[in-house]
């Protein structure tokens, strides 16, 4: 038998705990479980993430070029005004959520009710401009960038990348930087 911790063992949870560096405080969904009582209880390390602070400018200066290449391809790039708001956004990240992270450690799937219940509390603290849509040039949804101002910590001017996910037959082409760098 194995058990999963901390907490959630979804994705869609809480379920990492942050074992520094701890120069600054957390951002907006940055968890902030310690690993104190986990390690002495037995539980080992299974899986590892990554958060990054990037500079925009750096961000675009190396995926110019990508950049260049998918737009002279026909790919276009959306904002959520653009896709007809947030109510009518959801179904289509879900969707791309979905196949994107189907093979994710943890990932389980989740129906579009719990979707939508899971992310509509994000409505009001959306910029519709930081939430972006790849489209192919056959005008098919295939990657989106959800970001949230960081309301922690509002003086820093900063935004979290909430959700990156690229449909699998499109990946490895740059979307996924290519909108980080939009944003």
């Amino acid at each position: 038998a194995a058990a999963r911790g901390p907490v959630e063992g979804s994705t869609w949870g809480a379920y990492r705990v942050n074992l520094g560096p701890h120069d600054r405080p957390p951002f907006l969904g940055e968890p902030t479980f310690p690993p104190g009582p986990w390690e002495p209880a037995g539980y080992r390390q299974v899986a590892r993430y990554h958060s990054a602070l990037m500079d925009s400018a750096d961000q675009i200066e190396r995926t110019a070029d990508r950049a260049r290449r998918l737009e002279a391809e026909g790919f276009v790039v959306r904002d959520l005004d653009g896709i007809g708001g947030f109510d009518a956004a959801l179904p289509l990240l879900h969707g791309i959520v979905g196949r994107a992270f189907a093979g994710a450690f943890s990932y389980t799937p989740l129906d579009l009710p719990g979707f939508r219940a899971l992310y509509g509390p994000l409505r009001d603290q959306v910029d519709p401009a930081l939430v972006l849509t790849a489209f192919s040039p056959d005008d098919r949804p295939v990657g989106f960038c959800l970001n949230i101002g960081d309301l922690l910590h509002p003086e820093r001017r900063e935004f979290v990348v909430k959700t990156l996910a690229v449909e699998p037959a499109w990946g490895g082409r740059g979307i996924g930087s290519w909108l980080t760098a939009r944003s």
